[in-house]
Protein backbone atom coordinates (compact mmCIF):
# COMPACT_ATOMS: atom_id res chain seq x y z
CA UNK A 1 0.00 0.00 0.00
CA UNK A 2 0.82 3.65 -0.76
CA UNK A 3 -0.17 6.63 1.46
CA UNK A 4 -0.21 9.91 0.73
CA UNK A 5 0.04 12.99 2.51
CA UNK A 6 -1.01 16.30 1.36
CA UNK A 7 -1.28 19.94 3.44
CA UNK A 8 -1.05 23.56 2.19
CA UNK A 9 1.38 25.97 2.84
CA UNK A 10 0.77 28.63 5.61
CA UNK A 11 -2.30 27.76 5.95
CA UNK A 12 -2.47 29.61 9.45
CA UNK A 13 -1.46 33.06 7.36
CA UNK A 14 -3.47 31.89 4.19
CA UNK A 15 -6.48 32.17 6.81
CA UNK A 16 -5.31 35.39 8.60
CA UNK A 17 -5.45 37.22 5.05
CA UNK A 18 -8.85 36.26 3.65
CA UNK A 19 -10.55 35.12 6.82
CA UNK A 20 -12.13 32.05 7.89
CA UNK A 21 -15.22 31.81 5.44
CA UNK A 22 -13.21 32.94 2.50
CA UNK A 23 -10.15 29.60 3.53
CA UNK A 24 -13.03 27.41 4.28
CA UNK A 25 -14.46 28.05 0.13
CA UNK A 26 -10.87 27.29 -0.94
CA UNK A 27 -9.98 24.53 0.95
CA UNK A 28 -13.19 23.27 0.39
CA UNK A 29 -12.23 23.77 -3.86
CA UNK A 30 -8.76 22.31 -3.42
CA UNK A 31 -9.91 18.90 -1.52
CA UNK A 32 -12.67 18.63 -3.71
CA UNK A 33 -10.17 19.09 -6.81
CA UNK A 34 -7.40 16.69 -5.01
CA UNK A 35 -10.15 14.15 -4.65
CA UNK A 36 -11.20 13.89 -8.13
CA UNK A 37 -7.44 12.92 -8.72
CA UNK A 38 -7.05 10.36 -5.94
CA UNK A 39 -10.16 8.97 -7.44
CA UNK A 40 -9.30 9.29 -11.16
CA UNK A 41 -6.47 6.85 -9.91
CA UNK A 42 -8.21 4.54 -7.74
CA UNK A 43 -7.21 5.98 -4.49
CA UNK A 44 -9.28 6.33 -1.58
CA UNK A 45 -9.24 9.87 0.75
CA UNK A 46 -9.13 8.31 3.70
CA UNK A 47 -9.36 11.61 5.93
CA UNK A 48 -9.15 15.35 5.85
CA UNK A 49 -7.01 17.39 8.51
CA UNK A 50 -7.65 20.62 9.18
CA UNK A 51 -5.70 22.33 6.06
CA UNK A 52 -5.25 18.79 3.79
CA UNK A 53 -5.61 15.38 3.15
CA UNK A 54 -4.79 11.44 3.54
CA UNK A 55 -5.07 9.06 1.08
CA UNK A 56 -4.58 5.21 0.39
CA UNK A 57 -3.54 3.60 -2.92
CA UNK A 58 -3.82 0.04 -2.13
CA UNK A 59 -6.82 -0.34 0.20
CA UNK A 60 -9.69 -1.16 0.20
CA UNK A 61 -9.27 -2.80 -2.81
CA UNK A 62 -5.33 -4.30 -4.04
CA UNK A 63 -3.86 -2.38 -6.31
CA UNK A 64 -0.40 -4.09 -7.74
CA UNK A 65 0.66 -0.67 -8.98
CA UNK A 66 -0.58 1.52 -6.01
CA UNK A 67 2.77 3.70 -5.59
CA UNK A 68 2.91 4.19 -9.47
CA UNK A 69 -1.01 5.34 -9.04
CA UNK A 70 0.43 7.38 -6.17
CA UNK A 71 2.78 8.96 -7.57
CA UNK A 72 0.61 9.89 -10.46
CA UNK A 73 -2.06 11.07 -7.82
CA UNK A 74 0.48 13.27 -6.36
CA UNK A 75 1.76 14.76 -9.16
CA UNK A 76 -1.61 15.53 -10.51
CA UNK A 77 -2.91 17.27 -7.22
CA UNK A 78 0.42 19.62 -7.56
CA UNK A 79 -1.28 20.72 -11.10
CA UNK A 80 -4.36 21.05 -9.74
CA UNK A 81 -2.85 23.16 -6.71
CA UNK A 82 -1.46 25.37 -9.23
CA UNK A 83 -4.42 26.10 -11.16
CA UNK A 84 -6.23 26.68 -8.10
CA UNK A 85 -3.25 29.00 -6.69
CA UNK A 86 -3.37 31.01 -9.54
CA UNK A 87 -7.14 31.58 -9.18
CA UNK A 88 -6.74 32.53 -5.31
CA UNK A 89 -3.38 34.68 -5.88
CA UNK A 90 -5.90 36.69 -8.28
CA UNK A 91 -8.74 37.30 -5.87
CA UNK A 92 -7.06 36.79 -3.08
CA UNK A 93 -3.27 37.83 -3.38
CA UNK A 94 -2.26 34.80 -1.34
CA UNK A 95 0.36 32.00 -2.13
CA UNK A 96 -1.38 28.86 -2.38
CA UNK A 97 1.42 26.17 -2.27
CA UNK A 98 1.11 22.27 -1.52
CA UNK A 99 3.49 19.91 0.36
CA UNK A 100 3.25 16.17 -0.43
CA UNK A 101 4.70 13.16 0.46
CA UNK A 102 4.49 9.44 0.00
CA UNK A 103 5.55 6.26 1.53
CA UNK A 104 4.86 2.41 0.47
CA UNK A 105 4.77 -0.22 2.94
CA UNK A 106 2.72 -2.53 5.22
CA UNK A 107 0.04 -0.98 7.00
CA UNK A 108 -3.10 -1.97 8.86
CA UNK A 109 -6.54 -1.00 7.12
CA UNK A 110 -9.94 -1.47 8.10
CA UNK A 111 -12.86 -0.51 10.80
CA UNK A 112 -11.15 1.45 13.59
CA UNK A 113 -13.56 2.15 16.63
CA UNK A 114 -17.25 2.28 16.53
CA UNK A 115 -19.87 4.44 14.84
CA UNK A 116 -18.99 7.81 12.42
CA UNK A 117 -14.67 6.92 12.95
CA UNK A 118 -14.70 4.36 10.28
CA UNK A 119 -12.08 2.70 7.95
CA UNK A 120 -8.78 4.14 7.81
CA UNK A 121 -5.04 2.91 8.07
CA UNK A 122 -2.74 3.10 10.34
CA UNK A 123 0.87 2.65 11.53
CA UNK A 124 4.62 3.27 11.03
CA UNK A 125 4.42 3.12 7.52
CA UNK A 126 1.40 6.27 7.46
CA UNK A 127 3.56 8.35 10.08
CA UNK A 128 6.52 7.99 7.15
CA UNK A 129 4.47 8.98 5.06
CA UNK A 130 3.45 12.12 6.72
CA UNK A 131 7.12 12.92 7.75
CA UNK A 132 7.49 12.67 3.48
CA UNK A 133 5.83 15.98 3.63
CA UNK A 134 6.81 17.95 6.37
CA UNK A 135 10.59 17.60 4.03
CA UNK A 136 8.59 18.21 0.74
CA UNK A 137 9.58 21.64 -0.53
CA UNK A 138 5.98 24.08 -1.41
CA UNK A 139 4.70 22.96 -4.43
CA UNK A 140 6.82 19.56 -4.49
CA UNK A 141 6.34 15.87 -4.31
CA UNK A 142 9.05 13.57 -1.90
CA UNK A 143 9.06 9.84 -1.96
CA UNK A 144 10.53 7.53 0.89
CA UNK A 145 12.67 4.91 0.06
CA UNK A 146 10.41 2.42 -0.57
CA UNK A 147 8.13 4.18 -2.53
CA UNK A 148 11.30 5.71 -5.23
CA UNK A 149 11.96 1.62 -5.06
CA UNK A 150 8.67 0.76 -6.28
CA UNK A 151 8.49 3.49 -9.05
CA UNK A 152 11.94 2.77 -10.58
CA UNK A 153 12.80 4.30 -13.78
CA UNK A 154 8.46 5.41 -14.82
CA UNK A 155 8.96 8.27 -13.10
CA UNK A 156 11.44 11.78 -12.87
CA UNK A 157 13.45 11.58 -9.95
CA UNK A 158 15.93 14.27 -7.73
CA UNK A 159 18.81 12.40 -6.53
CA UNK A 160 18.36 10.18 -2.90
CA UNK A 161 19.09 12.59 -0.19
CA UNK A 162 18.85 12.03 3.67
CA UNK A 163 16.41 13.85 5.14
CA UNK A 164 16.22 14.53 9.08
CA UNK A 165 12.57 13.76 10.30
CA UNK A 166 10.39 14.27 13.56
CA UNK A 167 11.12 11.44 15.44
CA UNK A 168 13.78 9.51 14.36
CA UNK A 169 17.42 10.28 15.47
CA UNK A 170 18.88 8.76 12.41
CA UNK A 171 18.14 10.19 8.83
CA UNK A 172 16.16 8.57 5.97
CA UNK A 173 16.35 8.34 2.33
CA UNK A 174 13.86 10.10 0.06
CA UNK A 175 13.67 11.15 -3.45
CA UNK A 176 12.14 14.40 -4.89
CA UNK A 177 9.36 13.69 -8.04
CA UNK A 178 9.42 15.83 -10.48
CA UNK A 179 7.43 14.38 -13.06
CA UNK A 180 6.46 11.09 -15.02
CA UNK A 181 8.78 10.11 -17.81
CA UNK A 182 6.70 10.65 -21.44
CA UNK A 183 5.05 8.25 -22.85
CA UNK A 184 3.52 6.76 -19.74
CA UNK A 185 -0.10 7.30 -18.06
CA UNK A 186 -1.23 10.68 -17.89
CA UNK A 187 -4.52 10.21 -16.67
CA UNK A 188 -6.90 7.77 -15.92
CA UNK A 189 -4.27 5.35 -14.18
CA UNK A 190 -1.38 3.43 -15.15
CA UNK A 191 -1.29 2.28 -18.96
CA UNK A 192 -2.29 -1.60 -19.10
CA UNK A 193 0.20 -3.18 -21.59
Amino acid sequence: MTVLFADVVGSMDIAAAVGAERLRVIMAELVDRATAVVQRYGGTVDKFTGDGLMAVFGAPAALEDHAVRACLAALGIQQETVRLASEVDHRDGVDLRLRVGLNSGQVVAGEIGSGALGYTAVGEQVGMAQRMETVAPPGGVVLSESTARLVGGAAVLGDRELAHIKGSDQPVFANSCWAWRTGLARSGGPSRS
